[in-house]
Parts: structure tokens; sequence; C-alpha cells
């Protein structure tokens, strides 16, 4: 498990709690943990593409200087 997954199931947990106990709505609670995280780990994915990316396209402008 990466951080960025636990984060995102522990901001799902407490979405849930704040959804159940203040919003006083039960509707698909269980499902905020798993969502939340699945959406951090696909960002979390994202930025380590774009980094890739950039890392790349640096280090062939400098071979090319």
């Amino acid at each position: 498990l990466s951080c960025s997954m636990c984060l995102g199931f522990w901001v799902g947990v407490l979405l849930s709690v704040f959804q159940f106990y203040v919003l006083k709505d039960p509707a698909n609670i269980y499902y905020y943990p798993l969502a939340s995280s699945a959406f951090c780990f696909f960002t979390d994915v994202l930025m380590d593409v774009m980094q890739e990316v950039w890392v790349k396209l640096k280090t062939e402008r400098e071979s090319n200087d």
C-alpha cells in the first residue's frame, strides 16, 4: 500500500463519519473510504507519470545542449 492510498482511505472514513453523524444520512457510507482511496491512488500515479515525463524531457534537453 502506498501512503496516498492510506490517506485516501482515512479521509473517506472521516467523510463517512461526517455524513452518518452530522448529516444523518447513512446512504453509501461504506463506499467512501474505497472510492477516496482509489481516487488518491489514481492521482498519485498520474503525478508520478507527469514527474517521469518531466525528468525525461529535462534530460533530453540537457543532453542536446
